[in-house]
């Protein structure tokens, strides 16, 4: 999967940042899928993209 999205990405450190994104996002299936954090219930999908997606944007542009 991280080769795939380096490959996509391209550029400077494309590996390391495919890593970061898929971190990120694994990350945020964990802590809303196993442990079921209350601030990361689907009621706040739209609050999650918000404050999540500049991060992955970032990485994406870097």
């Amino acid at each position: 999967m991280v080769p795939d999205a380096a490959g996509w990405l391209g550029g400077k450190s494309a590996e390391m940042r495919a890593a970061l994104m898929s971190s990120q996002l694994i990350g945020l299936l964990v802590m809303r899928s196993i442990i079921e954090s209350e601030a990361l219930a689907a009621d706040h999908v739209e609050q999650i993209v918000a404050a999540v997606a500049p991060t992955i944007q970032s990485l994406a542009d870097s």
